[in-house]
């Protein structure tokens, strides 16, 4: 038994060191330095200068979903928060969109929760893995990870 518990926990800290997504968290990726313009489109007006100041000069660097509906559903609109921030309002489609986010806790932490709101059904948020909501009546939340590193590099 004890031999079985520390297999168990040796096992759960190297997915943890690893930043690797475990069954109630996904993995969040930063936005490449070359797509910053592109993806402060998606961001809301009222901040956007000042996140994407902060990812260009690598002090706060921006994550990304993809957001897209399961082709049988009703679909809706939705809004992705994150930490303090929430995006203007997306219309779930066929074709997926990709949309800018600002990391949802301090990047050096490595983990946050974001959350969508709305209400749609059919949702899926690509994170590693992809995140299938059914329905969001209201609001949703999902943990998610990333490996802290320099944001520029």
């Amino acid at each position: 038994m004890a031999v079985a518990g520390g297999v168990l926990t040796a096992g759960a800290l190297f997915l943890i060191s690893n930043n690797t997504s475990t069954g109630d968290s996904s993995n969040l990726s930063i936005v490449a330095a070359s797509d910053i313009p592109a993806a402060t489109e998606t961001l809301d007006p009222a901040t956007s200068g000042q996140l994407a100041a902060g990812a260009k000069n690598c002090t706060v660097p921006l994550a990304y979903v993809r957001i897209t509906k399961r082709p049988d559903a009703a679909g809706g609109v939705i809004r992705i928060r994150s930490g303090n921030y929430v995006s203007p309002p997306f219309q779930m489609t066929d074709a997926p969109q990709q949309v800018a986010i600002p990391y949802p806790a301090p990047y050096p932490t490595g983990h946050g929760t974001i959350s969508i709101e709305g209400n749609a059904s059919g949702a899926l948020v690509s994170l590693y893995p992809t995140w299938n909501v059914e329905t969001v009546s209201g609001s949703a939340a999902r943990n998610v990870i990333w490996k802290p590193g320099n944001p520029c590099q």
